[in-house]
């Protein structure tokens, strides 16, 4: 079974994310950091077109989404890179991460820098990160996210602008 990515059209592409199931630590992350839930978030995104400019879904030959994720672009060209996985990731582990790879490398090339934070209670996103080539920021990096009661850890992976 081959996975396919395309941009999120939220026409065609809902009736998937209706029928998804999250993964229980992506949707905590999402309460923690949002104070919302994975369905919440997605009509929010519909309606903010600098993330939905870029969204990207992962789907399998059936059509179900596998995962959703894409990168908002600040000002100042720091790429701010997101995704959120189902419970279908687990059947597809190697295709999954050589398509986040290739995401990354064009990523990358329209930024000084990719940087987000992650929940700390999330350990298989952590080992995904880890396993695309992120760096954990140290410091003063981690903090606490006062709605959701749990820290959140900073990461960063240098983009090919970095020397603009």
């Amino acid at each position: 079974m081959s996975l396919t990515i395309s941009l999120f059209t939220p026409d065609t592409d809902m009736n998937a994310v209706v029928e998804a199931k999250v993964r229980p630590e992506d949707e905590q992350e999402l309460q923690s950091s949002r104070g919302m839930g994975f369905l919440q978030f997605m009509e929010t995104m519909c309606n903010t077109p600098e993330v939905l400019a870029d969204a990207q879904v992962i789907k399998n030959s059936e059509g179900q989404l596998i995962a959703i994720g894409g990168l908002v672009t600040s000002a100042d060209n720091v790429g701010i890179p997101w995704f959120i996985a189902t419970d279908r990731i687990e059947q597809h582990p190697i295709e999954t991460y050589k398509i986040m790879k290739a995401m990354l490398a064009i990523w990358k090339k329209h930024t000084k820098a990719l940087l987000n934070w992650v929940d700390i209670r999330n350990h298989r996103a952590i080992r995904f990160i880890d396993s695309l080539g992120f760096k954990w920021v140290k410091g003063d990096h981690c903090f606490f996210f006062e709605m959701g009661g749990t820290y959140f850890q900073a990461f960063v992976m240098k983009g090919d602008m970095s020397n603009v």
